[in-house]
């Protein structure tokens, strides 16, 4: 029998040795590795809504004043109060300054600070009760997109210097155009996410205050 069975030695002589399945296998330490942190939001204060750097300042006004392009606004940063709190500050004072060449009334900055700030201020505040009704909003967050929707108003009160009623009308219409469109892009998922059914009551809310800043300054204060 074994003489039989000895070409298996010849067979497998070559092979060296032969591993059974149920010997076991050294297995490599495994290293578990802890998974990256995700960094809280940041927490809003005054301080860092109005420490802001230029650069994102300068960067957030050209899409302000353009809004066609589809680029996120704040870039998954902070709002900011510091800039929309100059934009409103500085419409004030150019209304003030195109009001003095001509009428010389120092009660216009009295009338038109008044005015404008409860605006920049009163529509936001509307917005904010009116989402938070059903939806969760920041109140920094919509002042600081509704101050930033002013600077097309600054440059119409610049170009107001010009003394043509008519080109006045068709600036500020203009003005009043982009910065409403500013609002729809930056807002509208906001609105219709959180009041879809109150969405048109949201835009009558911003489109009266732009009208009141718009119908009121040219008729009053320029």
């Amino acid at each position: 029998m074994s003489s039989e069975l000895s070409w298996l030695d010849d067979d497998f002589n070559g092979y060296g040795p032969v591993q059974l399945d149920n010997q076991e296998i050294p297995q490599e330490n495994l290293i578990l590795k802890t998974p990256p942190e995700i960094p809280a939001p940041e927490k809003f204060t005054l301080k860092k809504a109005f420490d802001v750097d230029t650069q994102i300042v300068v960067e957030r006004l050209k899409k302000a004043i353009w809004p066609i392009k589809g680029e996120e606004f704040f870039d998954k940063a902070m709002p900011d109060l510091y800039t929309p709190f100059w934009i409103v500050t500085t419409l004030i004072l150019v209304i003030f300054v195109v009001s003095m060449m001509e009428n010389q009334d120092v009660s216009v900055i009295i009338k038109s600070s008044s005015l404008i700030y409860m605006v920049s201020a009163g529509v936001p505040a509307a917005l904010y009760f009116l989402i938070s009704q059903s939806g969760y909003c920041e109140f920094y967050k919509l002042l600081s997109f509704y101050g930033y929707s002013f600077i097309h108003f600054v440059i119409a009160g610049l170009m107001s210097v010009y003394a043509n009623w008519i080109f006045r009308v068709l600036v500020w219409t203009l003005a009043g155009g982009l910065s409403l469109f500013f609002l729809y892009k930056n807002l509208k998922d906001l609105v219709i996410g959180s009041v879809p059914n109150q969405k048109f009551i949201a835009l009558g809310i911003v489109v009266a205050g732009h009208i009141s800043v718009i119908i009121t300054t040219n008729l009053f204060f320029l």
